[in-house]
């Protein structure tokens, strides 16, 4: 936006310079017809201008233009200048807006600078003005590029939170199944054992007061 409007001041100031007529009819400095930036060079001295009045219809007009264009070129296209450079470009522009009156005022007959004034004056003024302006603008502050200019960033992802913590006590653990009871073991009856003993039992005895016979 800044660069834009340091070329259209330019441009304005040029065509003044170039193109159009300062005063029209006998209004003019020179009182005999319309006069342009050249007329009014050439005819400084004729018209009592001052030593500064000549220098900036020869020279210092000139230099201003050019001046204010590097400065607010500079300050679009180089943000590292800063304020330097935005306030530089403002300043040449007011410069140029204060010296173009001052010249105008000292040549005019009358006193009054818009007596008579064609567009060449209001586009040397507007046009001074608008380059200033430009140049005080410069390039985008950081921090409000345009949209094309980087992509948005996206915030970083928060993290999960934690899962929230219960508030009824946990659930007991299981308690293990009890182990199986172990099957009672047979013992072997004592069959062979028993069997000469029972045989012994029923085995008749000898009575102790009985002899036995003789045949």
């Amino acid at each position: 936006m800044g660069l834009g409007l340091v070329i259209v001041g330019a441009i304005l100031v040029l065509l003044a310079f170039t193109a159009l007529d300062w005063y029209s009819g006998a209004g003019g400095p020179d009182s005999v017809g319309s006069s342009g930036f050249s007329d009014l060079h050439h005819n400084a001295g004729q018209l009592g201008a001052n030593g500064i009045t000549s220098a900036y219809f020869s020279w210092i007009s000139w230099v201003l233009l050019i001046l204010v264009i590097i400065v607010g070129t500079l300050a679009s296209v180089m943000p590292r200048l800063g304020e330097a450079a935005r306030t530089g470009g403002l300043l040449i522009g007011l410069i140029g807006v204060a010296l173009t009156y001052y010249a105008l005022h000292s040549i005019s007959f009358s006193g009054h600078v818009f007596d008579h004034a064609a567009s060449g004056v209001w586009l040397a003024l507007v046009g001074y003005l608008l380059a200033g302006v430009g140049a005080a603008v410069g390039t985008w502050p950081a921090g409000r590029q345009p949209a094309t200019a980087e992509p948005a960033r996206r915030p970083p992802a928060q993290p999960a939170p934690p899962p929230a913590a219960s508030s009824a006590p946990p659930a007991p653990a299981p308690a293990p199944a009890p182990a199986p009871a172990p099957l009672p073991q047979r013992e072997p009856e004592p069959a062979a054992e028993a069997a000469p003993a029972a045989a012994e039992q029923r085995r008749p005895r000898p009575s102790p007061h009985k002899r036995p016979s003789s045949s």
